[in-house]
């Protein structure tokens, strides 16, 4: 019995070393599980290191690329800057062309200006001469309608002959001064013309120097080439004037001769019976104020005659 208990106890002894020793052993387990799993994790960070310190690495070589890369800017930014700068000084030389060439551009309009005043001063000027021209006309046709008045008057009255010659050598004499005044406003307009194309020729160089600078200039062309044309109007008109007023002279002439043909009995403006003679054109519209025997008075102060043949 006793061996049977110390066997007993012994097994006991054994079962609690054996079950001491399984507890070390699930513990020594537990640990190299824990070890192999600290392991692990160690082998992890020490791999996260080790990418990190490959990331460091790479953005070293990075943030040295990127100072070279700057170094290479700041340099080329030293470059641009002083390109710049010279850049500047060109276009501050350009600037001082342009507007060296504005004010003589300016300077140019401003000439320019003056000389279409002129232009217009010198086609005030001819159209004073126009007028003068055209009253020198008014004041012939007068004259000779005058004349005629008393040429005819003179046939009527051959009691009155000698002072009908005189009145219409006065007439002739009226319109040779009339034809003298017309051939100076001839030369006059003849010289606003020549004026005014010198300075359409002016204004044109003008235009020609300024065109797309001003287009102010292209007015004063404008305007330089009407004046021309005004002028060359005016020119026409005073030409016309003193083909009238020579046509005025030619007929107080000739009725100046007529009269002197009274004395012979015979006369160019014979109103009795119907003969078929020359007489000249007249035309126009007046007022009658008073009939007369064979004729009428007229609101200008003339007197209009005629015989049996004439048609009224």
């Amino acid at each position: 019995m006793k061996g049977v208990s110390e066997a007993k106890a012994v097994a006991q002894s054994l079962q609690g070393s054996q079950a001491k020793a399984q507890i070390a052993y699930n513990l020594a387990v537990t640990q190299e599980n824990s070890a192999q799993v600290t392991f692990t994790k160690a082998q992890e960070i020490e791999n996260a290191a080790e990418n990190t310190f490959h990331i460091a690495q790479a953005n070293l070589n990075t943030a040295i690329n990127a100072v070279n890369i700057f170094t290479t800017n700041l340099k080329n930014a030293n470059a641009v800057l002083a390109e710049a700068k010279a850049n500047l000084a060109a276009a501050e030389a350009a600037f001082q062309v342009a507007n060296a060439a504005f004010e003589a551009a300016n300077a140019a309009h401003i000439i320019t200006e003056t000389e279409l005043s002129q232009a217009i001063a010198d086609y005030n000027a001819a159209l004073a001469a126009h007028k003068d021209a055209q009253n020198a006309h008014n004041i012939a046709w007068n004259n000779v309608q005058a004349a005629k008045a008393l040429l005819d008057d003179a046939n009527n009255k051959l009691a009155l002959a000698n002072a009908e010659v005189i009145n219409a050598k006065n007439a002739v004499g009226l319109a040779t001064q009339a034809a003298d005044d017309a051939q100076t406003n001839l030369n006059i307009a003849d010289a606003a013309l020549t004026a005014a194309q010198h300075t359409l020729e002016d204004a044109t160089d003008a235009v020609s120097a300024l065109r797309g600078q001003f287009s102010e200039a292209k007015t004063a062309l404008g305007s330089a080439k009407f004046n021309y044309n005004q002028a060359l109007n005016n020119l026409y008109v005073a030409q016309a004037a003193k083909e009238a007023s020579d046509k005025a002279l030619a007929i107080a002439y000739a009725q100046g001769a007529s009269s002197l043909d009274i004395f012979k009995g015979e006369s160019t403006y014979v109103f009795n019976g119907c003969l078929n003679q020359v007489f000249p054109s007249i035309a126009g519209t007046v007022e009658v104020t008073k009939l007369i025997p064979n004729g009428a008075q007229l609101s200008s102060g003339h007197v209009l005659t005629w015989g049996e043949c004439t048609t009224k």
